[in-house]
């Protein structure tokens, strides 16, 4: 069924919160890298968030543009893509390359650069979706090209949603990150399906410790000693600041002093492992001249639950 004219608002609670999501994770990843890239701020916003509509895109693109394709490769399936203009890739490639941003739009040098800075994004988008979902996303590497809005025209469906952001470098201009209906279905299904398998699991697990409730309860006397055996065997505990991927170009450029920046906010709280589970969430203290973490918050006793065996078999 076609929905025509649809906005993201009519969607169900679920699917905006979902879409609104990877749109901002897009956003906040793209001014970042790009920002930190040519040095300078670009002033990135969201203008829409709706279903595609063609009559913007060809408006604000014009006749040719840069297309850049890629898909899903780990934890969802299906494909995306960002149209920029032509002279938006221009002002990109050449501050990366140290210029002014007011050369000509020259594919052959222009495109890798696009194409480039386009899969650092990703990667970072691919980390921070990893940690919102709680399960594997990765993204393949992207292809670029210029194509004609008549040639492209065909494929887009206004079945299709579609995020028009406004970017400025030397002046204002607007792109597109275009996803498929059928690659944002999968989506909704895949955490779906994985929201259920994991409160199946909680419910049997909770069933399970309350079946052994009882019986435990018989031999409270010589559990109550190996309890006291369990008590004294140590776990490694470890905070994790964040994590990030980068490219081997860019590992070996790195030298004594230089900073790497994680894909973790000021302020945001960082997560506390317990032999690899992670247990809590809390924020960085310094306690006389050692580092510590303040607990905010403790995972919840159904997950709890699912560290117990992990512990027991590498430890006991």
């Amino acid at each position: 069924m076609r929905r025509e004219n649809m906005q993201v608002e009519e969607f169900s609670e679920d699917k905006k919160e979902i879409f609104k999501t990877i749109s901002g994770i897009l956003k906040d990843k793209t001014d970042n890298v790009i920002s930190t890239s040519i040095n300078d701020s670009i002033g990135l916003s969201i203008k829409a968030d709706t279903v595609l509509n063609k009559t913007i895109i060809k408006n604000s693109m014009g006749s040719s543009m840069v297309k850049l394709d890629f898909s899903f490769k780990e934890g969802f399936k299906g494909k995306m893509s960002i149209l920029m203009g032509k002279s938006t890739v221009a002002q990109i490639a050449d501050k990366m390359l140290m210029g002014e941003g007011d050369a000509e739009f020259d594919e052959m040098e222009h495109i890798d650069a696009i194409q480039e800075i386009t899969n650092q994004i990703l990667g970072a988008m691919a980390t921070e979706l990893t940690g919102v979902f709680e399960f594997g996303v990765t993204f393949t590497e992207t292809t670029a090209s210029v194509v004609e809005f008549d040639v492209i025209d065909p494929t887009l469906s206004e079945e299709d949603l579609m995020v028009q952001y406004s970017i400025n470098i030397l002046d204002e201009s607007d792109f597109f990150f275009i996803i498929e209906n059928d690659t944002f279905e999968n989506i909704i299904k895949e955490l779906t399906s994985f929201s259920e398998e994991e409160n199946k699991q909680s419910e049997e697990q909770v069933e399970l410790q309350t079946t052994e409730i009882g019986s435990n309860m018989m031999g409270s006397v010589s559990s109550g000693k190996d309890l006291g055996v369990l008590m004294d065997v140590r776990l490694p505990v470890t905070v994790e600041l964040g994590r990030k991927k980068m490219f081997i170009r860019d590992i070996l450029k790195l030298t004594p002093g230089e900073v790497v920046e994680l894909p973790k906010l000021q302020g945001e709280p960082v997560d506390l492992y317990v032999n690899n589970k992670k247990f809590a969430t809390g924020e960085v203290v310094v306690i006389a001249e050692n580092f510590g973490i303040r607990i905010k918050s403790l995972i919840s006793p159904e997950e709890r639950l699912k560290t117990s065996d992990a512990w027991s078999d590498e430890n006991m």
